[in-house]
């Protein structure tokens, strides 16, 4: 019927993670995840990713794609790191803002 309902989701991602979900998913808040919510979501998240590893010096890759699971948090990083690719975020947002770079918003 093209569309994910709490029961579904509850089984294929217990229940506890049903309500995450259709918190991301769920546009229209009627409960349910469409087929187009889902491909909506899906390539918006998919943009943000790519878009996050095409500003990631490569340098700091690995960590991206080692360290990113579960609970993962910036700090979590060495503190030479972590002060590294704060300051390359705060250069990269100052230099969109001054060249009024398009934000993208679901």
């Amino acid at each position: 019927d093209d569309v994910l309902s709490l029961s579904e989701l509850g089984q294929a991602f217990g229940p506890v993670k049903v309500q995450d979900l259709l918190g991301f998913h769920d546009l229209d808040e009627d409960g349910t995840i469409s087929l187009a919510e889902f491909a909506e979501v899906f390539s918006f998240w998919a943009g943000t990713e790519h878009a996050v590893l095409k500003d990631t010096p490569k340098k700091f890759h690995k960590f991206q794609l080692e360290d990113m699971h579960g609970d993962f948090n910036i700090e979590d990083l060495p503190k030479k790191i972590t002060d590294e690719c704060l300051k390359r975020a705060q250069k990269l947002e100052a230099s969109r803002q001054v060249t009024g770079a398009e934000r993208t918003e679901l």
